[in-house]
């Protein structure tokens, strides 16, 4: 072995094998070289060495020790040095004894800490403590060996803090950040965002494609090829990526998120790395579908309101059409008539005609008066227990004879077990009525229409089965809409307003029940089913049998008012109108009865209190009075002066609220314009017979 003489500069260790090793590679054979030339001090560049006595002062140093810590020889050799080179925090830690102790036990220690320099700066020194043994095995001092990295210290600090800095920066921003290594994609850093959008651990492993578990779980749940996901994109291609997943987190939640992908190359443009910044969109994807969700819903809104719209546009024209239609029947007729020069059988035609326009005006009016008192909620039902076959064939004489001149053939099929139910039977009739006309309506020539009863559970149902038109399926949700037609147009083969079904709805809802339609499609027919709930109690039906039969042939009685007389009674018609009161008047002196009129509520006052009639008839809509306040000055006169005259309302108001007011202000009867004549000498006769039992 070969050494150099201290103070050379280009000082070097040479070995047996005749390389050189500069003598900053290891502190090893630094130490094995002291060791056997203990009395001598060797040249090392770049190190200091010492060796102390077994108290620890110093006994020999080389110059790399006067470079390193600043000290002339007599300041350090043979001097107690632990005070003035160890740090005052190793000092309160005893650290000078425990590596001294430890050198003793082991042989070596490592000695990497920071220690002073003579004017008091800190410098980091890294080597080793050894023990120095004499030939018997016994310690007799020991041996440092240090080196000067404060630089590379400072370095590491910097760096550290540089370090700390960025990932305080990446776990405090909003974006996940994963970085992996070239060329398996091994994951080497992700911040703590990422495993809270994640919410699973990423996996850091020794294996290659560590990203692969990481990147493989999809929304699904499900493993998919990893060449799906951006790092793997990055690898292959070696260019940016990004997309958006649905993705299942660790706890079994799914969220949205971005995933962008970029490569990391060195100067050469080699691939060494790939980082993926992923953003949790989760929140703005929620917000981006509630937002579509509105569009949509606003869109559905818009197109709604326009078919209402449009529904409501076709329904006035149709209304207009359906109202004026009778009218210029009646309007001709009655012109023709007024000429006088036709015979008694035209002169029968025009009035027929007259008298069954009037009916379908009354009906169309009557119909829109139904549908606003479903509507309002102020229908009143007349609920008792009713026998729904009677009902039914109640219905069906009404149709029988349009049905008959069309060709429709009509059937019934009735469960003898039906029970009864809680309704009214008026409006139970009219369900059924308006089922069997629309039936017969668009059931073409030599078709059928049949009607089941049947009971299904706990509930009875009517079906109306006809051989028609058949429903659109597109039309089939609006059947039972308000003023809902399928063939809107002027073209139209088949007329009405679009309200029967509805009221049928209306009345079915009113009375617990249910109404639906199906239809296979146009000329495939239609069935509308009722479902009614079946009463508990099974009463005596006769009498009802005798009133819905009496509903049925109310057609009939409108021909027989000729045979009531009112014979001795006289009575005062008031009205604004000639044309409606000389109608009244007519009606009255053909049942003999005694009749003057007023055109206004001051002139009837005047008549009531000089005539003395036995009853009043008056108008409610007229000019400078209205028939309350002019009933209100009737009930105030004293009784021999009128006060207590029976009287009728006779208007074309026909509200419920109306007929209220009318009651409360002191009329006895009320009815709605254009009255049946039989109906007003019914009324006017009962009250007859109230004013015979009061004379009696």
């Amino acid at each position: 072995m070969i050494i150099t003489q201290p103070g050379h500069k280009n000082c070097r260790v040479r070995d047996a094998t005749k390389k050189f090793t500069t003598c900053d590679k290891t502190y090893s054979l630094i130490a094995l070289i002291y060791k056997r030339h203990a009395p001598n001090i060797f040249c090392v560049r770049d190190h200091a060495i010492f060796r102390t006595d077994i108290e620890g002062r110093p006994t020999t140093w080389n110059e790399g020790v006067r470079q390193l810590l600043g000290f002339e020889e007599h300041e350090f050799i043979n001097q107690e040095i632990t005070p003035i080179i160890f740090t005052p925090e190793d000092l309160e830690k005893n650290v000078p004894s425990l590596e001294l102790e430890e050198a003793k036990k082991t042989g070596s220690a490592n000695d990497n800490r920071w220690m002073r320099h003579k004017d008091g700066t800190r410098i980091w020194i890294s080597g080793m403590t050894y023990g120095v043994y004499n030939e018997k095995g016994e310690i007799r001092g020991y041996g440092k060996v240090m080196r000067d990295m404060t630089e590379a210290k400072r370095a590491e600090e910097a760096l550290e803090k540089e370090q700390a800095r960025l990932r305080a920066v990446l776990d405090n921003i909003p974006v996940a950040v994963v970085l992996a290594e070239a060329p398996f994609g091994k994951i080497v850093m992700a911040n703590k965002r990422t495993e809270e959008i994640f919410r699973h651990p990423v996996f850091y492993s020794n294996d290659y494609n560590s990203y692969h578990e990481w990147e493989s779980y999809h929304a699904d749940g499900r493993r998919t090829e990893s060449h799906e996901y951006p790092l793997a994109k990055v690898f292959a291609t070696g260019e940016s990526y990004q997309n958006e997943y649905h993705y299942q987190r660790g706890d079994g939640t799914r969220a949205w998120v971005r995933i962008m992908g970029a490569p990391i190359k060195d100067r050469d443009g080699h691939l060494i790395a790939a980082v993926v910044a992923i953003t949790d969109i989760d929140a703005e994807k929620q917000e981006q579908e509630r937002r579509e969700q509105l569009l949509e819903t606003e869109r559905s809104a818009r197109a709604e309101a326009e078919r209402v719209g449009k529904m409501k546009d076709e329904f006035l024209a149709t209304l207009s059409h359906e109202l004026r239609t009778p009218l210029n029947a009646m309007l001709g007729w009655s012109q023709i008539i007024r000429k006088g020069n036709i015979d008694a059988a035209r002169m029968q035609q025009g009035l027929d005609t007259i008298q069954r326009n009037v009916r379908a005006q009354s009906q169309l009016i009557e119909d829109l008066l139904d549908m606003s008192r479903i509507i309002s909620g102020k229908i009143r039902l007349n609920v008792q227990q009713v026998d729904i076959k009677s009902v039914i064939e109640a219905a069906l004489e009404t149709v029988r004879l349009s049905a008959e001149a069309k060709g429709v053939q009509l059937q019934t099929v009735f469960d003898q077990f039906i029970g009864v139910i809680s309704g009214d039977p008026a409006r139970l009739q009219q369900i059924i009525w308006n089922l069997l006309a629309n039936a017969i309506k668009f059931t073409p020539r030599n078709g059928k229409v049949q009607i089941v009863l049947e009971r299904v559970d706990s509930r009875m149902e009517i079906s109306v089965i006809d051989t028609g038109l058949g429903i659109k399926p597109e039309f089939l949700p609006h059947v039972f809409e308000r003023f809902s037609q399928a063939d809107g147009s002027i073209t139209r083969k088949h007329g009405g307003l679009g309200l029967g079904l509805s009221i049928v709805r209306g009345l079915t809802e009113l009375h617990g029940g249910t109404v639906r339609v199906k239809s296979d499609g146009e000329g495939m027919g239609a069935t509308f089913t009722v479902s009614l709930p079946i009463a508990a109690v099974i009463p005596e039906v006769t009498e009802q049998k005798k009133a819905h039969r009496d509903i049925a042939n109310s057609s009939e009685e409108f021909d027989d008012f000729e045979q009531l007389t009112l014979t001795g009674i006289k009575i005062i018609v008031v009205d604004d109108e000639p044309d409606a009161r000389e109608l009244i008047r007519c009606v009255l002196e053909d049942a003999s009865a005694s009749v003057i009129t007023a055109g206004s509520a001051h002139d009837a006052l005047n008549l009531i209190t000089q005539e003395a009639p036995d009853i009043l008839i008056s108008d409610i809509g007229m000019p400078d009075e209205d028939g309350y306040e002019f009933i209100r000055k009737i009930r105030s006169l004293p009784s021999e002066k009128g006060g207590k005259i029976p009287a009728v309302a006779l208007t074309a108001y026909a509200r419920a609220e109306d007929r209220k007011r009318a009651m409360i202000a002191g009329y006895q009867m009320y009815l709605t314009k254009p009255v049946e004549p039989s109906e007003l000498l019914a009324v006017i006769s009962s009250l007859t017979n109230l004013i015979q039992k009061k004379t009696l």
